[in-house]
């Protein structure tokens, strides 16, 4: 199980975005570690390259953990719009499988008949439905683990609305979920629902049941993390009197991401098995 997600903030007058990612790739199931990367600004579209290689990490992390090879590989992403699916499917998810690919072909020369079946859901929170029932004029939330995935939904794809949580205060907003890929990993959508409202209820800081599923809540804890660290980083340069990592590109100088992602990131350090977000 992973995710990933894309995210941005503003460097000085641009944008840097982090590709935050988590995934349960230690020995302990319901553990959730992660990581991000930084990458070239103002793009949606995490970079193939990035992905090959972090899928590959992800996967060899998990072997080397658990001792085996999974049959699924669920991916939930977030933080693209309607009209992206299509770019996740035809460029982000080859990139995915091709990495998984490999990394299994290192760690064993995986017959294809091993090969993990895949599922990739489109999970996010930005949206305009609103879940609620009435009673005479009286508007009450929803309960919580409700799902729909009829009438009000898309009829075309496979769509559907979850509520995990009961709200302190307000209308609870649910999460919007359409599935892109389903390699029969999920038979029906009470699966996947079932799979989404366990993710929910294992938030390793709190015992509260929260709004997203725990590897979309930890993969933006570590894009809020990958920029507190990379401001900090900013402060120590400064004063050292020296400049971010730069590279020439296209006849003009910009910064060098992937220079600056392994002086940051964990997966090179010893907390790369450790849940640091």
């Amino acid at each position: 199980m992973s995710a990933i997600r894309q995210d941005s903030r503003n460097i000085e007058k641009e944008k840097f975005p982090r590709s935050p990612f988590a995934f349960n790739g230690t020995a302990r199931p319901q553990e959730i570690i992660g990581d991000f990367h930084y990458q070239l600004p103002r793009k949606e579209e995490v970079n193939q390259g990035l992905l090959k290689q972090r899928a590959g990490f992800i996967m060899t992390s998990y072997v080397n953990s658990r001792r085996e090879i999974p049959r699924y590989v669920i991916i939930l992403r977030d933080g693209v719009s309607e009209s992206q699916h299509t770019m996740v499917m035809r460029n982000e998810f080859p990139a995915i499988k091709e990495g998984i690919q490999k990394a299994l072909d290192d760690i064993n020369k995986v017959s294809k008949t091993e090969i993990p079946r895949f599922a990739v859901s489109i999970v996010t929170k930005r949206h305009s439905h609103r879940l609620y029932q009435k009673k005479g004029n009286v508007i009450f939330n929803i309960p919580p683990m409700v799902a729909i995935d009829t009438e009000i939904v898309k009829k075309s794809g496979n769509e559907l609305i979850f509520v995990s949580h009961c709200p302190l205060q307000g209308t609870a907003q649910p999460i919007l979920v359409n599935t892109l890929i389903n390699e029969n990993v999920f038979n029906s959508n009470d699966e996947l629902v079932r799979l989404l409202a366990a993710l929910s209820c294992t938030h390793q800081k709190s015992t509260s049941i929260v709004s997203l599923p725990e590897t979309i809540y930890a993969a933006d804890e570590y894009a809020k993390r990958g920029s507190d660290v990379f401001e900090a980083y900013k402060i120590w340069l400064a004063q050292r009197r020296e400049t971010l990592p730069m590279k020439q590109m296209n006849e003009e100088r910009q910064y060098d991401w992937e220079v600056i992602t392994e002086n940051l990131c964990y997966h090179t350090s010893r907390f790369k098995k450790t849940r640091i977000a």
